[in-house]
This record gives structure tokens, C-alpha cells and sequence, in this order.
């Protein structure tokens, strides 16, 4: 299970959106939600995940910037189904190679339905709750 939260961090922090995809089931969604507006969730099929966080992490790569997930206080319950629900703390920070110090672009809890895909751990949920609003550099 830590190993699939780790993989998430490391596909999110080199914009491998292709292997993001990989890490759910077929009807996997991704929620993020912005904590300013009640009715701004953004949902996304695990199929269309690629193509959406390109455009949405297009200004990062623009001015060179990488995006770094710092995992922290995990917390894993198992259903009767033996599905796993997952709650944890992540600090996500941005650095502009060269010209940037890095800065803490936000901090959001995460909340995850981790289920068995044959041989390997996938989600079949993972929501982003952002503890505040207005997400400077958009690096979900």
C-alpha cells in the first residue's frame, strides 16, 4: 500500500501522467476539490487522467518547475469487502530550477479506496482535499 502512495507521488512529481493512469482500476476516479468553492469538484475519469493533468500542469513545465509530494501521516483501515481506505497529509512544493527558492504551493489531506487488481494494489478512489484555497502553481 505504501509503495502504491509512493508510486503516486513519483508519477505526480515527474509528470508521468501516463503511469498515473496505471495506478487505477479501469473505473477509477480522481476527485480534487478546492475548499473555497463548494461546488468545484473536479472529477476525473482514471482514462482521461493524462490528458487533463498535461494541460493542467502545462506552466510548470513552461518555466521549468517541479513539483515535490512529501507524504506524511498515514493512516489505513480494511473493509469487510477487503478493500483498504486510506487517509494521509500531503505538503506539495514547487521549485523553479534556477530561479526559485522552493515555496509550499499547498497542503491538503488525502483520501483513497485502495482495492486488489489481480496481483497488484490500485485505486479506485483518490480524492484531494486541499486545506486551503486558491492553489498558487496548480501542481494537484
Amino acid at each position: 500500500m505504501i509503495d502504491l502512495l509512493s508510486q503516486y507521488a513519483w508519477t505526480m512529481d515527474n509528470r508521468d501522467f501516463d503511469g498515473l493512469a496505471a495506478l487505477f482500476v479501469n473505473a477509477g476516479q480522481y476527485y480534487h476539490c478546492d475548499p473555497g468553492n463548494p461546488n468545484s469538484v473536479l472529477a476525473i475519469s482514471a482514462g482521461s487522467l493524462a490528458k487533463q493533468f498535461q494541460t493542467m500542469f502545462a506552466p510548470l513545465a513552461a518555466t521549468n518547475s517541479s513539483a515535490t509530494r512529501q507524504l506524511s501521516s498515514i493512516l489505513i483501515g480494511k473493509t469487510q469487502e477487503g478493500n483498504f481506505e486510506v487517509a494521509l497529509s500531503v505538503q506539495v512544493s514547487i521549485q523553479t530550477i534556477g530561479v526559485s527558492a522552493v515555496q509550499l504551493d499547498y497542503t491538503a489531506k488525502l483520501y483513497a479506496t485502495i482495492t486488489r487488481d489481480g496481483e497488484l494494489l490500485k485505486f479506485v478512489v483518490l480524492k484531494v482535499a486541499p486545506n486551503q484555497s486558491g492553489i498558487q502553481a496548480s501542481a494537484r
